[in-house]
């Protein structure tokens, strides 16, 4: 009899020192949202490199 497998086997993805962060801004409308998510481009853009990743 095959063994019962629960959920599919899914690759874990290589994120190297980091983990993906994920955010929940609940009830917040459109327009604020969209003014945070560009402060924080604007802050950390000279950090962090923008565009394609080439492997």
């Amino acid at each position: 009899m095959p063994s019962h497998q629960k959920h599919a086997a899914i690759t874990r993805p290589a994120f190297g020192n980091f983990a993906r962060q994920e955010w929940a801004l609940i009830g917040a409308p459109c327009d604020v949202i969209k003014q945070l998510a560009f402060g924080l481009i604007d802050r950390l853009q000279a950090d962090y490199q923008r565009g394609l990743r080439r492997c």
